[in-house]
């Protein structure tokens, strides 16, 4: 006899709306590593420096510091904890819905942006100066 299971309508609304949203699936880090997209370039990527990490309200330029040798791209990982569009350099933008707060925060961003030669900071950027959102952004080698 084979069993079906069936999913929910609740499920499928979840996972369709962190489709929507932008949200992008990430692989589990080894005991003591860092998260890394979960992507076909993501093979042999690494972390080249600290994370930068914390809660924050408004637009916010980060410095980074010199980017170590051999880093070619900047990580940033986002989680919304207010609703607003959510920025970075390049482009990059997420939509957090109303509903959205510290108990219940929005889908998780993240996003690989090319490194500048001599870029030592980025810049996220908020709709709203009150948006709040978690943070950690990070050089990577590839």
């Amino acid at each position: 006899m084979t069993r079906r299971m069936r999913v929910g309508v609740p499920a499928v609304t979840l996972l369709l709306a962190a489709l929507l949203s932008g949200c992008t699936a990430q692989n589990e880090p080894e005991p003591g590593g860092e998260p890394t997209p979960a992507t076909p370039s993501s093979a042999g990527t690494s972390v080249a420096a600290d994370p930068v990490t914390g809660t924050y309200t408004g637009t916010t330029t980060f410095d980074l510091g010199p980017a170590p040798e051999g880093a070619t791209t900047i990580s940033i990982t986002l989680m919304c904890l207010s609703p607003g569009t959510f920025g970075v350099e390049g482009g990059g933008e997420a939509l957090c819905d109303d509903g959205v707060n510290e108990e219940a925060p929005g889908a998780t961003t993240i996003w690989s942006l090319p490194l500048s030669a001599g870029q030592e900071s980025t810049e996220v950027t908020t709709s709203d100066p009150d948006a709040t959102y978690q943070v950690r952004i990070f050089y990577k080698t590839d």
